[in-house]
């Protein structure tokens, strides 16, 4: 329900004082304006909260480490046009416009300047 657990009680908060049933997925947990409810919310909040923590935690460290080794992250730049590179840099030398590459090749004049990146 929320990214934190402020937010989740803020939530639950306004959701019981507008009288609404709140039912928890997983467990069929009814959550209501009483003590256990509220240490019940906070509980699956935290344990949420700190998978997800967790969670960005190892996946921050696997890009770091894949990015040490060397590899490149990310898409490849100049997309699936960057084959016709260059054959798009020859025809420039050769004095051809975009256009005219983008006809001859066949592809469209966006996908020039894309290959080109």
């Amino acid at each position: 329900m929320g990214r934190n657990i402020l937010e989740l009680m803020g939530i639950l908060n306004t959701c019981l004082n507008k009288n609404c049933q709140v039912w928890t997925i997983k467990d069929g947990y009814r959550l209501r304006q009483n003590l256990q409810s509220k240490v019940l919310a906070i509980g699956l909040g935290l344990v949420s909260e700190v998978e997800r923590t967790l969670i960005s935690q190892r996946t921050k460290e696997a890009l770091a480490r894949v990015k040490s080794e060397g590899k490149k992250l990310g898409r490849p730049r100049g997309g699936k046009y960057a084959g016709f590179r260059k054959q798009i840099e020859d025809l420039l030398k050769a004095g051809k416009s975009r256009t005219e590459i983008a006809m001859q090749i066949g592809i469209s004049k966006v996908n020039v300047y894309r290959a080109m990146m």
